[in-house]
């Protein structure tokens, strides 16, 4: 291995507090990103960066601060999951497919693990910061969310 490049670590937003909303969300809120760069040393710190600056500029949060709580690289650079704060993130993030990031356009599509939570759970989700609408205190943010 070698020494890493210099700056400070990008803050990422806290875990969610309560284990049991954690799990019933979590493969709605996480997300496999492919055809990641393999020869810029990419970080998960600055994959972290880059996709939530890029979900700001694009509209695609639906608050200020981190939209991810953090990710992995895995298959020796080639792939890793992004896991974000809310369900409504990881939906909108579906729409950065094909963004380049050091010269490779980016394949984000569902874990394969994915099943969407059943309606009485995400009933009793809301509320809570997981979901990530209207319910949750969150304003739809930019032009992306006047979708219907």
């Amino acid at each position: 291995g070698g020494g890493g490049g210099g700056g400070g670590s990008f803050v990422t937003a806290p875990p969610i507090a309560d284990p049991t909303l954690r799990q019933q969300s979590r493969t709605a809120r996480r997300i496999h990103i492919g055809n990641l760069p393999t020869h810029t040393g990419l970080t998960t710190d600055r994959l972290n960066e880059f996709i939530c600056n890029t979900m700001e500029e694009h509209g695609l949060t639906v608050r200020p601060g981190p939209c991810l709580i953090g990710s992995q690289i895995l298959g020796q650079g080639k792939f890793g999951f992004l896991e974000f704060r809310t369900m409504q993130e990881a939906t909108n993030s579906l729409s950065l497919a094909g963004t380049m990031l050091d010269g490779k356009p980016l394949k984000i599509l569902r874990a394969s693990d994915y099943k969407p939570v059943p309606a009485a759970e995400l009933a009793a989700m809301m509320g809570k910061g997981v979901v990530g609408g209207p319910a949750d205190g969150d304003m739809p943010m930019g032009a992306a969310a006047v979708r219907r």
